[in-house]
């Protein structure tokens, strides 16, 4: 939680450095996420230094209204996690590997989702 003279500003779920760059985290445990949490996300982002990351995790998928204003809301400073993108980083054992390739990929693609079809079409391009 986030203080502003004795009462609650925000409420953030976490944060974790990759290297030098900070990033907020946001969870849901929801079969689908509309825009309220990309919203959010970026309103607490607004708030930061402009280097500050955020990322959305959710234990099913988000809605295609949130994936649209999150890959149009620039500066892209947002990367969505579904279910999937959790089960593949938890499989492999490397959360820090996964959010390396996530964080990678944004900066290179401009793309928030990293849906199975993105996953497809990525091969094809590296």
């Amino acid at each position: 939680m986030v203080p502003l003279a004795g009462h609650p500003l925000e409420q953030i779920d976490g944060m974790v450095f990759l290297g030098d760059v900070p990033f907020l985290i946001e969870c849901k445990d929801r079969e689908a996420v509309d825009i309220q949490a990309i919203a959010k996300m970026r309103n607490q982002l607004m708030r930061r230094p402009p280097w500050t990351m955020g990322w959305v995790f959710v234990s099913g998928t988000f809605t295609r209204p949130a994936v649209i204003l999150c890959d149009f809301a620039a500066p892209h400073r947002i990367t969505l996690w579904s279910g999937l993108d959790i089960a593949d980083a938890l499989q492999a054992r490397d959360f820090a590997q996964a959010l390396r390739r996530k964080y990678d990929e944004l900066c290179m693609f401009g793309l928030t989702d990293h849906s199975p079809h993105w996953r497809e079409l990525r091969k094809d391009v590296r």
